[in-house]
């Protein structure tokens, strides 16, 4: 049985734990639609996600997730807007 000493090592291990966990399918289906995006009609595989949804509508949700990454890069590399950037977030959930 292992000891810790405090719970935080408990809480970090665990959410460390459930964030990875939940995650990574969503990471595997965001490289596949990238790759889809890729690919000519001809060769795209048959995935679930694909089959419902039309081809449009699946590329818009992928540009959309991508220009959020870049500017959650940009602001993360900014100096005074990365510290600022949280706090506008709480505020405008708030109103």
């Amino acid at each position: 049985m292992v000891t810790y000493r405090n719970n935080r090592e408990l809480n970090a291990g665990t959410v460390a734990y459930l964030s990875t966990n939940s995650l990574l399918p969503m990471l595997v289906q965001f490289v596949q639609r990238v790759l889809v995006m890729l690919m000519p009609p001809k060769y795209q595989p048959d995935y679930m996600f694909l089959r419902n949804v039309p081809m449009r509508r699946v590329h818009l949700f992928t540009v959309i997730q991508l220009g959020c990454i870049m500017v959650l890069c940009i602001i993360k590399e900014l100096g005074i807007v990365s510290i600022v950037f949280p706090v506008m977030v709480s505020t405008c959930q708030d109103s």
